[in-house]
């Protein structure tokens, strides 16, 4: 009797657990993912700042400040689709947890639920 008990208990257990250790672990990954995403983009934008500044301390005459000039133009463009690309993949990478979590959630429902009938269809046995 003592012994059902106790089984009962660590399966109950292991089911309440299991859902959080997935979680946790998504959650871990979620935040490698951002990460390394992050400190990516960082390098990316850094070194477009560097070749920036580097381009700037050329000017010398007017000639060198038009090519500054064009080459800044082309610089926004290049910034601007670096930006759109970098808020797609952060919304992908959100996207990806936020149906990652609902699986998680789902599948939680599910187990609880199966554990709720089999704990009725026990306890209706054993009366």
């Amino acid at each position: 009797m003592n012994q059902k008990i106790f089984e009962t208990f660590a399966d109950q257990s292991r089911l309440f657990f299991a859902p959080l250790k997935q979680f946790n672990q998504a959650y871990v990954e979620q935040l490698e993912k951002l990460s390394e995403f992050q400190i990516e983009s960082m390098k990316r934008y850094s070194e477009l700042g560097i070749e920036r500044l580097k381009s700037a301390m050329a000017v010398e005459d007017a000639e060198s400040i038009q090519q500054f000039a064009q080459h800044e133009v082309e610089y926004v463009t290049q910034l601007n689709a670096k930006l759109l690309e970098d808020a797609k993949k952060i919304t992908e990478i959100g996207n990806d947890f936020r149906t990652n979590v609902e699986s998680m959630i789902k599948d939680g429902m599910n187990n609880f639920e199966e554990a709720k009938s089999s704990t009725k269809s026990k306890s209706k046995t054993a009366a």
